[in-house]
């Protein structure tokens, strides 16, 4: 591998993860971003010196001291972006500076305690004492669990998300540019000491320099055409799935125009439309249903790999086929770049589960897809092992750092539509026999849809949208059963929990007011990083002989509220358990609020 190749491998695996740790050090998004793009100028004109001595490691400290020494503006006084978690960030202000880094590190950087450590320049003991002490300070302050101050640590990343960084090769010229002023300023002295105040200065033409990086661009590829079937899985790999059977290889594709899926949800076979090359292989286990599908598509660059794998995540997780669900959802954390899991439930037919596992390395994206009929997946960390083996296979072809180590927290699912705070079609479960698809429709209504006769929740003085989920292609299902969903956001905190008070006493006191009401089944939840999580079962007397139901859920999260109301029929209808699960998930997108 060319020194090229070494340092534009190193960036792309590495820059995203460094700016989270930086951002999460220094607060500020334009602070970080100018810091750690600095940080790898320096790293390519001294990478024959630091490239086997823990690179990431000196960018780091670079970034850091760039951010500290160089823009010294006190951390609560930077710019705050409106997506900021601002009280995160004050709390991690009030921190040492060396305790701060040390969670940052350990986060958002996804290094573990001995190289973080050694990084700040702390003894082991002591930094594990100092991080200890720090995150009791932050449960204190911020009124948290430690599960929850994890997860809002690494929601605090997802501010940079946004931000583009630069091509590898932008940064090598930049860092050359800067090289060639020094250089050219020592030659013009020299000169004009010499010749008497007369100057000669020869620069590289820029279009050489164009066509040199392109010519780096082109390594990579045919690095990537060097790729042949053994990088893929072998059936001996796939086994541990389910050691009961034998596996078998079912067929390989290495046909990049094919456009047939290859599994269930995706509408075609490659989330990049040009991919250099591609692959799918398929495996069978003997005697049974259980099949695993594994994808690996090469794309141009980094970036278009990232943008495939959020194509990827998308179709899964917004998958809109008849009686798909979307269950659960993985992250699991890697020293260089997290993978997702999501599982899916299928109720068409005979019960199958979906279990997909989507991973990146450098410009290679890697989709594993098991598929097994009864309700219960594979064995999670089994599985994550599996995708890992087949993310290794080609990490050394796409670019990336390769590296062991799995850690698998359960996480909200991705954001998959345009409207990503409210539920996905794919969260919502299957309604008996109905083979119909979940239909999501922006409501116009000038009042809240989602109200009920006992809430009158108006969300007023509040910013709000709302949705409307049926199944318009089921005609058995009258038009009166469906979903709706409503999302507000109030000028602060203490106005949306004032409206939650409001709306949870007018349904207490609705019984007492109207004698045709009743409640069933009221409930609190403990949904994660929410403030507020109630649901209620309101039953209406239309006539004498007929009852109008109402499954409504209400959940704060901060200034932001949504409720959620399921109008049920005698036929068609959730259970308790599916409806709060709902809510839940109705929850936990509220996350995704801007």
């Amino acid at each position: 591998m060319t020194r090229v190749d070494e340092f534009d491998h190193f960036y792309s695996s590495t820059a995203r993860t460094t700016l989270k740790a930086t951002y999460a050090v220094a607060g500020d998004r334009n602070v970080a971003f100018e810091a750690t793009i600095d940080a790898y100028r320096r790293a390519w004109r001294d990478w024959t010196k630091i490239r086997n001595h823990a690179p990431d490691s000196w960018v780091r400290n670079e970034a850091w001291r760039l951010t500290a020494l160089e823009r010294s503006t006190h951390l609560l006084r930077r710019r705050q972006e409106e997506d900021a978690d601002v009280e995160l960030i004050a709390a991690l202000s009030r921190m040492k500076v060396d305790d701060r880094r040390l969670i940052a590190l350990m986060t958002l950087g996804s290094v573990d305690l001995e190289v973080a450590c050694r990084e700040v320049g702390v003894p082991v003991q002591q930094g594990a004492e100092a991080v200890t002490t720090a995150l009791v300070d932050l449960e204190s302050a911020l009124g948290d669990s430690l599960d929850q101050i994890e997860e809002r640590l690494h929601h605090l990343g997802a501010v940079v998300n946004s931000v583009v960084l630069p091509a590898a090769g932008v940064i090598r010229h930049r860092a050359q540019l800067g090289r060639r002023r020094n250089t050219i300023a020592l030659v013009a002295g020299t000169v004009a000491i010499v010749l008497g105040g007369s100057v000669a200065v020869v620069g590289q033409p820029v279009d050489a320099e164009r066509q040199r990086m392109g010519q780096e661009r082109a390594d990579l590829v045919l690095q990537a055409q060097r790729m042949d079937n053994g990088e893929l899985l072998s059936a001996a790999q796939v086994e541990p799935l389910d050691r009961a059977r034998k596996w078998s290889v079912l067929s390989t594709n290495d046909d990049a125009r094919e456009k047939t899926p290859y599994a269930t949800c995706p509408p075609t076979r490659f989330a990049d439309p040009d991919p250099i090359r591609a692959w799918v292989r398929t495996f069978e286990a003997a005697g049974s249903t259980e099949r695993v599908a594994q994808s690996v598509e090469v794309t141009g660059n980094a970036g278009r790999a990232d943008t495939a794998r959020r194509t990827l995540e998308r179709w899964f997780g917004d998958c809109k086929l008849p009686r798909v669900q979307l269950t659960r959802s993985w992250t699991v954390r890697r020293p260089f770049g997290d993978y997702r899991i999501l599982q899916l439930v299928s109720e068409e037919g005979e019960t199958q589960v979906f279990t997909v596992g989507i991973g990146t390395t450098g410009m290679i994206i890697t989709t594993i897809v098991h598929k097994t009929d009864g309700d219960d997946g594979p064995d999670l960390r089994t599985f994550a092992h599996v995708l890992d083996s087949a993310v290794a296979g080609v990490c050394r072809y796409g670019g990336g750092r390769c590296a062991s180590g799995l850690n698998i927290v359960e996480s909200v699912p991705p954001p998959v539509s345009s409207a990503p705070a409210f539920l996905a079609v794919a969260d919502l479960p299957p309604i008996k026999e109905v083979e119909a698809v979940w239909t999501a429709v922006p409501s116009r209504a000038t009042t809240n849809p989602s109200s009920t006769v006992c809430d009158k929740a108006d969300f007023a003085g509040a910013k709000r949208s709302a949705r409307t989920y049926v199944m318009p292609s089921a005609r058995e299902v009258p038009e009166s059963f469906g979903l709706t969903q409503t999302v507000g956001k109030f000028r602060d905190a203490d106005a949306a929990e004032d409206f939650v008070k409001e709306v949870r006493r007018s349904i207490a006191q609705c019984p007492d007011k109207n004698l045709a009401a009743q409640l069933e089944g009221a409930r609190e939840l403990d949904i994660q990083r929410t403030d507020d999580a109630l649901t209620w079962l309101i039953s209406l007397e239309v006539t004498s002989q007929e009852q109008a139901f109402y499954r409504t859920a209400l959940i704060r999260r901060g200034d932001i509220v949504t409720q959620v109301t399921l109008t049920t029929t005698a036929t068609y209808d959730m259970s308790p358990r599916e409806f709060s699960a709902l809510a839940q998930r109705a929850g936990e997108r509220l996350m995704y609020y801007r």
